[in-house]
């Protein structure tokens, strides 16, 4: 009676052990919001890239990348945090985007240190009044944040892109 009794304890042991995993991994920043927003098409060029986290993140570690479908890289301003929001961070940005899909490529460092990365993608409708390289850091008028679930896609890996 002892035998089924030990090997119950030892499949909770292992089932136990093998979840405690999962919920530490947990405890990287994940992303919330984007504007523009993931699989948005947009009537108006975005003026910036903005990212916000579920916890703080490290501006030191935080890498934005924006590029076109062509994979050209985008111009854009250094990674800020939003004043009095250390959970957002945002770039202007600098080049012209014309019609067609761009992919926003990011790495974010949490409490932990360890770098968090992800993609996601949006279109610049054809027929749009491309932006002059010049403007405010403030959002184009198209870019509401929407959340990243409401997106309906996996948008953060502890892996690398390439």
């Amino acid at each position: 009676m002892t035998r089924p009794f030990n090997a119950l304890r030892l499949a909770l042991a292992l089932l136990f052990a093998l979840v405690l995993p999962i919920g530490t991994a947990s405890a990287h920043p994940r992303l919330l919001r984007a504007v523009p927003a993931a699989e948005s098409r947009l009537p108006v060029a975005p003026r910036a890239v903005s990212l916000t986290f579920d916890e703080s993140v490290s501006v030191a570690l935080g890498r934005l990348t924006l590029v076109d479908a062509m994979q050209h890289t985008v111009a854009l301003d250094s990674v800020r945090a939003v004043p009095g929001d250390a959970k957002t961070l945002t770039a202007k940005i600098l080049g012209t985007l014309r019609p067609g899909r761009y992919t926003v490529r990011w790495q974010v460092g949490g409490a932990d240190g360890h770098p968090v990365r992800g993609a996601y993608g949006f279109v610049v409708e054809e027929g749009t009044a491309v932006r002059p390289t010049k403007g405010a850091i403030l959002p184009a008028q198209g870019d509401a944040p929407v959340s990243v679930a409401e997106a309906g896609s996996s948008l953060a890996s502890c892996t690398a892109w390439r």
